[in-house]
């Protein structure tokens, strides 16, 4: 979030500059990610971004809370 309140500032310096910046967010994986929550986390983003859009809007996963180790797991990848 205080990322996002310093990127809000420095595009309130000066409204062309939303024009010419490619602003991306997310939200992080894990039991958090359902339609209320991506919409709240969605919509703080743009409260502190001070815009109405993002240009991209990612899940970030594996959740911050998962042990490295367990990274490949959490994904649950499989190979055919």
């Amino acid at each position: 979030g205080d990322t996002e309140r310093i990127i809000g500032r420095w595009l309130a310096q000066d409204k062309a500059r939303r024009q010419q910046v490619v602003i991306a967010s997310k939200i992080t994986g894990g039991q958090n990610v359902n339609a209320k929550n991506i919409i709240a986390d969605c919509e703080g983003s743009l409260r502190r971004l001070g815009t109405d859009y993002l240009d991209i809007y990612n899940l970030h996963w594996p959740a911050r809370y998962s042990p490295q180790s367990n990274w490949g797991q959490s994904l649950e990848y499989k190979q055919e």
